[in-house]
């Protein structure tokens, strides 16, 4: 199902990248990974490139994020 293969994703993401915050979102019909918590563009452009190497279909949204505590 779409719900485990989500699952499948987020885990094997954050064995790779156990720094980064992984979010699993539903949003009907679909459940979505999101990962980082980056200020920039030019931040998430950085990590996306090294993430494309694993996720070749990673992409970029806009997304409220969770500032880390000072």
């Amino acid at each position: 199902t779409a719900r485990a293969e989500s699952e499948t994703i987020a885990s094997s993401f954050m064995a790779l990248y156990p720094q980064t915050a992984v979010y699993r979102i539903y949003e009907n019909p679909y459940f979505k990974v999101t990962v980082g918590d980056f200020r920039t563009r030019s931040e998430a452009m950085r990590f996306m490139l090294e993430v494309r190497k694993t996720y070749p279909q990673a992409f970029i949204t806009r997304e409220s994020i969770s500032y880390p505590p000072l």
